[in-house]
């Protein structure tokens, strides 16, 4: 099961990271909020807007 774990992490890294060896930090955050159950993510993004400039 760990394997499998780590292939799909794997997997869901290059989707947000589009491919690169890293990530910025706005795909890092788009990453945790597409896992929430949350229904106000948009009050989440306009906090992660605030404290992180664009582009990275």
């Amino acid at each position: 099961m760990e394997d499998l774990q780590a292939e799909v992490q794997e997997v869901e890294f290059l989707r947000f990271s589009k491919g690169m060896k890293t990530m910025r930090r706005e795909d890092f955050a788009d990453w945790l909020l597409h896992y929430t159950n949350e229904q106000n993510n948009e009050a989440y993004w306009d906090n992660v807007r605030k404290r992180i400039p664009t582009g990275q």
